[in-house]
Formats: structure tokens, sequence, C-alpha cells
């Protein structure tokens, strides 16, 4: 991957070096040094992140046309029919490889992310652990320590029942290997207090987290909770049963939650005494 440089349209934005420190290199006054720049290995993502961030349009990525068609040569079908078939070969774009690489660490970031809520949820231990890396530390409300003391206190919490939803995620990536997310997210929690009083709390806030990649994998290895909303709520005095009535099933806890039959390859039916839908269900 090779980047042209425009000098003349540099304005000293830093944009680019912000993306990508190490493709990128800027003289005393903060403008882009001239010549065009031979990207490594490893570093097309960053450096095609820094290109797109330019206002300026002062970079530009020297590329092939895209998806152009070169005829390799021709040659008899196996068959023995007797009908010749032409090879094709696409060329490679190599920015479009980085973007593609770009799009498959952002899902795979958000689906970290998900695994997280079912895990907190549905108190699956494996799903929990899945989202963090060993090691991992967590800023979560009044707890301060490793993730996976984190985890044991969150496993332990019998009678609760908790709702987590993430809503708008900013990832920016620092490097290939890590990136800085931030995650709306609302939770509604019920459950106990020290003194067995049943309460409910509505949660509004946001994941600030470190992410890392590690063979090919993404995980959390830094987590700090903020808190932008607090509301302490009436929980309702009738069961569950009653209160949801005909609306079944009920979420459940890891492994009598009906997505785990799902998982496992059994779509739940009426016979396994899920009832079908209900007027007036949500």
């Amino acid at each position: 991957m090779r980047v042209i440089v425009h000098k003349a349209r540099c304005q000293g934005h830093a944009r680019c070096l912000a993306r990508a420190p190490r493709v990128f290199k800027l003289d005393d006054d903060g403008y882009i040094l001239p010549g065009d720049i031979d990207v490594a290995d490893g570093e097309q993502l960053l450096a095609s992140q820094g290109v797109r961030a330019c206002p300026e349009q002062a970079l530009e990525v020297d590329e092939p046309p895209a998806n152009s068609i070169v005829e390799r040569d021709t040659r008899k079908v196996q068959t023995g029919v007797g009908k010749d078939k032409t090879i094709i070969q696409f060329a490679t774009d190599p920015v479009d490889h980085a973007k593609i690489s770009e799009l498959r660490d952002r899902e795979a970031i958000r689906n970290c992310l998900y695994r997280y809520c079912r895990g907190i949820d549905r108190a699956d231990e494996a799903a929990l652990r899945s989202a963090y890396w060993p090691e991992a530390y967590d800023r979560h409300g009044p707890y301060c320590g490793p993730a996976e003391d984190f985890i044991q206190f969150a496993l332990g919490l019998p009678g609760h029942r908790n709702i987590h939803q993430i809503t708008n995620s900013l990832i920016d990536f620092i490097s290939s290997a890590e990136a800085a997310v931030e995650s709306y997210f609302t939770a509604l929690q019920r459950g106990p207090d020290t003194d067995q009083e049943i309460r409910q709390t509505l949660l509004c806030g946001r994941y600030c987290d470190l992410f890392q990649k590690r063979q090919d994998e993404w995980r959390i290895a830094e987590r700090t909770v903020v808190y932008d909303w607090v509301e302490e709520q009436i929980p309702p005095a009738i069961l569950e049963a009653d209160r949801f009535g005909r609306r079944q099933p009920i979420g459940a806890p890891h492994t009598d939650d009906p997505i785990y039959q799902l998982l496992k390859g059994h779509i739940p039916t009426d016979q396994d005494g899920v009832e079908g839908p209900q007027l007036g269900a949500a």
C-alpha cells in the first residue's frame, strides 16, 4: 500500500498523525512531510483511517482499479466435452482488505459487548468470562479491582433480575491491536439488598473500555463504568408469575432460559409448555 502526499493541501490538522503515528510524520510546524509513503504490513488499517481523516484531502491511496479483470489463459474442461474455459482473476485492492479487516474488528468488539450483556443478565459464567481477558481490571460502581473478582460477585447475586442494553458504541482504534470503546448502556436491576429488601433501580451510563486483540480475538482489558443517570423505582408488589400472566416464557438464568435450547438446535414449541403469541404481547 502506498499513500500519495499532496503537501500543498495540508493545513496542519494532524488528524492523520492521530490515527497512524507510525505512518505519518509531520515537520516542526505540524505539516505533513513531503514525499509519498510506502505503508508497512500491519499498518494499512490505521493508514487508511488517517487518509480518510484528512479534511483537506491532502492524502490519497495509490491503488490499482478495484475489481479489474485479467484474462490469464484458456484450457480444455476436464470433462472432455471440448469447451474452452476462461480463467479470470480479480485484482486485489489493498485498501479493501484494510476496510474489511476494520469492519471485522468492529463487529468482534460489538459481539464481545453483547456477550457481556448475556453473561450478566443470564448469570452465564462462560459468556461473562469470554468478555474479559483473564487479567482485566474493572472499575464498576462500588467495586474496583480485577475483573475476575467482579465476575464472582456478579454470579453470586441470587434472586436478581438484570436487563442490560447496549446502544451507541463509538470505536476508536489506537493501534491494530488496541481500541478505545465508549458504549452507552441502559440497565434495569431488581433484587434483594443486604437487608433482603427488594430494590429496583434504573441506571444509564457508559462503558469506557480498553479493548485488546490477542490471537485474532478482541476482549476487554480495562473497564470504567461511568454513570449518567440513576433512578430508584418502586418494585412491583405482585409475583412475576401473576405480573407476566400469559406472556410466557419468562427470562431465566443459564441454562433454563429458552435461548440455550435454541443454541443447542432445539426450538421450543407448545408441547414444551411454551404458548404461542398472545394479543397484547410486547
